[in-house]
């Protein structure tokens, strides 16, 4: 017996014994002896849904050190279980609920499983013991390949060798059972050159960080052992090796050329790779790494749609430029509207029309009050400022600002079923022109005219009726004077006519001229208001007309991300 024999890896240590379980294609090996049906449809499961001695056996009892991690991955789950892969969130949980947890190694054939299976049953065989049934039936090469070959159609290299899913057939007629199977480490196994060429396109589209955790190993004849076994890539002799193993069965005296063969196949380096166990740290390395690559995957699942959220909102909204075009259209308006606001009343106001109306023409154009108003108004009260606004308007529908996005229809419209012809055309018309900027000129003059006309023409009857009445009142109390009294004279006796209509007459020109100065004051300031709510309205639709709603942040999934990888770094 040489001094350093080859032990199986599954007897070398106790403790690998309890921490290692292999897949060796696991579910794909399969007893053959009855006639499968056409696959007619296939059924996707969990790896979680079936569970194995390890699964069952397992322990809540969480460690103490590892209980504050424990949590934090139960928040993750039930926070960002959207975002995470939960079959390896709960491999990466199942974990850490004991102190020797188990190892998941997954074996990956190119192109074939033949050199895969041969290189598994050299991994796990035990040179001290007969050849097993299990052994027999890898060397006959009755395995399902449907899913040991790797297949990158459904998603990256790390989904294909991290989470692989495994096809377990069931019984004739029935469809296959698809379940996903994570893993802690994958071995790809290929056979000579082409293996080798089909594992270089495989690295060729993997990510910087997926192949980590994976060993890629080539069947090549040796001449003699590897020099080195350093990186990610091995070459083994498996004939060599699987010859090595049956001459030391058939006798210990074989036991030289079994180490020499043995040695030179290249295998052993393959074993110590997997036997490695860090007994100094608390969280083992293939924890430690499952559990990093699930968090940056989940967080960086969250900031790829975040971005595509943006992106979307981005693309369905209207451009900046043509918003910060509009409001600088708006702000010229503004501008405009206010100078002809001033210039366009100071014309009216100095207008004949408008003199007109002095306080001593009343007594004959009283009545001409509330229609030279109203003109005024009509012609000469933002006139083009209005027609400049529905312009922009015109603006406003090219630019697409006025239709509303899906996702404000579908907050303003709770009730979808609807149907269209219970809204009269009144209520759609009414939906359609609800914008303020639309007819807040045209209101504001409507308000001021039956609001300030009316009123001002009340002022000037009432001015005009006290002064005739005043005026006739003191005159017939003269005239009575004058004949009732002999020793008053006629000058006398007018006083009280005079004293009338002078303060009547006044009276009605100071208040006429209130009344007067008052309103135009009044129509100013309203059209200033008129102005402003138009230019504030008009702004609000350039800022927030047909802008989507800003996606979701994903800030509570983020912060349990976060905790957990705090969580991770202080065990």
């Amino acid at each position: 017996m040489p001094a350093k024999s080859h032990v199986s890896l599954l007897k070398r240590t106790p403790v690998l014994a309890n921490r290692f379980f292999f897949c060796p294609s696991c579910s794909q090996i399969r007893h053959l002896h009855v006639q499968q049906a056409p696959r007619r449809t296939t059924t996707k499961r969990s790896a979680s849904t079936f569970p194995g001695s390890s699964i069952v056996n397992a322990t809540k009892n969480i460690p103490e050190r590892f209980q504050e991690l424990y949590k934090a991955l139960n928040e993750v789950k039930d926070v960002s279980g959207s975002h995470v892969n939960l079959s390896r969130l709960q491999l990466a949980q199942r974990g850490i609920e004991t102190e020797n947890p188990v190892i998941r190694v997954a074996v990956f054939g190119l192109g074939s499983t033949q050199a895969a299976a041969r290189l598994v049953r050299l991994l796990l065989a035990d040179p001290l013991g007969p050849k097993e049934d299990w052994e027999a039936r890898l060397d006959s090469g009755n395995i399902d390949e449907s899913g040991t070959n790797i297949t990158l159609s459904n998603g990256s290299v790390a989904d294909s060798l991290q989470v692989p899913t495994i096809a377990i057939p069931s019984t004739a007629g029935s469809p296959d059972t698809h379940i996903q199977y994570p893993v802690h480490r994958s071995i790809i196994c290929g056979n000579g050159i082409d293996g080798l060429l089909a594992y270089s396109k495989l690295a060729s589209q993997a990510k910087e960080g997926e192949l980590s955790s994976t060993r890629a190993v080539f069947q090549l004849g040796l001449s003699k052992a590897p020099e080195s076994t350093a990186g990610e890539i091995s070459f083994v002799d498996i004939d060599r090796a699987e010859v090595a193993l049956d001459k030391f069965r058939q006798s210990a005296q074989n036991a030289m050329a079994y180490q020499e063969g043995w040695d030179g196949s290249g295998v052993q380096p393959i074993i110590d790779w997997l036997s490695t166990v860090a007994t100094d740290q608390a969280v083992s390395p293939d924890l430690r790494n499952l559990l990093d690559s699930v968090l940056n995957e989940a967080d960086a699942k969250i900031e790829q749609e975040e971005k595509k959220g943006l992106a979307g909102v981005q693309a369905s909204s209207v451009p900046e430029e043509v918003r910060e075009s509009l409001d600088a259209t708006i702000t010229a308006w503004a501008e405009r509207a206010h100078g002809e606001l001033q210039s366009s009343l100071d014309e009216a106001f100095s207008c004949k029309t408008w003199q007109s109306l002095v306080w001593w023409k009343l007594f004959w154009r009283v009545d001409d009050v509330a229609m030279i108003c109203s003109s005024l108004l009509q012609r000469q009260w933002l006139v083009q400022a209005e027609k400049e606004a529905l312009w922009i308007g015109g603006r406003f529908q090219q630019a697409r600002l006025l239709e509303q996005s899906s996702s404000s229809n579908a907050e303003e419209d709770p009730l979808p079923n609807t149907k269209s012809e219970d809204k009269s055309p009144s209520q759609s018309s009414n939906s359609s022109d609800s914008s303020p900027w639309r007819t807040q000129i045209t209101e504001s003059r409507d308000r001021l005219t039956s609001s300030s006309i009316m009123p001002l023409h009340t002022i000037a009857q009432n001015l005009v009726m006290f002064s005739l009445s005043t005026t006739g009142l003191t005159s017939a109390l003269s005239a009575l004077t004058y004949i009732s009294t002999t020793t008053t004279s006629m000058s006398e006796a007018g006083t009280f006519a005079v004293v009338g209509l002078i303060y009547s007459l006044g009276r009605q020109q100071k208040k006429w001229h209130l009344a007067r100065k008052n309103w135009e004051t009044e129509i100013r300031e309203e059209g200033r208001k008129a102005l402003r709510h138009t230019e504030d309205s008009m702004r609000m639709v350039v800022r927030d007309g047909n802008r989507p709603a800003t996606p979701v942040i994903e800030t509570e999934a983020k912060e349990s991300i976060l905790k957990a990888k705090q969580a991770l770094s202080n065990v």
